[in-house]
C-alpha cells in the first residue's frame, strides 16, 4: 500500500529531478561570479591604490580618509564573496532529498545571493573610494602646479 508521502515521491519524482538541476546549475554559476570577486579583492588588497612607498613598502595615500574605505570595503567584499562561495558548495554537496526543497535549500540560495550581493556591493564601495583617492590625489597636484605658475591675484606688479 502506497502511503502518501511515497505517492508524492513518486508522482513528482521528475519535478524533483528538474529542481535539482537547476540549483545545481545556479550554485555553479554563482560560486564561479563569487570566487572571480574575491579573487579581485584580494588581488585589490595587495595593490593599494597610489602604491607603496619605495623606502617603507608603507601605502603612499595611507593617511587619506577614503583609504580607510577602501581598506574596510575590500575586506568585506572578500569575507562576504569567500562566505558566498562556502554556502553555495554546500548546495553542491547537499543530498537534495524531497524534504530538503521546502526550507533547507531555497534558505541556502538566499544566503548565497545575499552574500554575494553584499560582496559585489563592496566591490563596487572600494572602487569608489580608489577613484576618489586618485582624483583627490591627482587634482591636489594639478592644483599645486597651478598656484606655482599662475600669479596671484594681489600679486600684480
Amino acid at each position: 500500500m502506497l502511503t502518501a508521502e511515497g505517492f508524492f515521491f513518486t508522482a513528482n519524482s521528475e519535478l524533483r529531478n528538474l529542481a535539482k538541476e537547476w540549483i545545481k546549475t545556479t550554485a555553479e554559476g554563482c560560486s564561479v561570479v563569487a570566487v572571480l570577486i574575491a579573487t579581485v579583492a584580494f588581488a585589490a588588497a595587495y595593490t593599494v591604490p597610489g602604491g607603496p612607498n619605495q623606502s617603507t613598502g608603507v601605502p603612499v595615500l595611507l593617511n587619506k580618509p577614503f583609504f580607510v574605505v577602501f581598506t574596510v570595503a575590500d575586506v568585506l567584499s572578500l569575507t562576504f564573496a569567500l562566505t558566498a562561495v562556502v554556502t553555495f558548495l554546500s548546495i553542491l554537496s547537499s543530498p537534495f532529498r524531497f524534504k530538503d526543497f521546502k526550507h533547507i535549500l531555497p534558505n541556502k540560495l538566499m544566503i548565497g545571493f545575499t552574500f554575494l550581493f553584499f560582496s559585489v556591493a563592496m566591490m563596487m564601495v572600494a572602487f569608489g573610494a580608489t577613484i576618489l583617492l586618485m582624483i583627490y590625489r591627482i587634482t591636489s597636484g594639478v592644483l599645486a602646479a597651478f598656484s606655482r605658475v599662475m600669479p596671484k591675484a594681489g600679486n600684480q606688479s
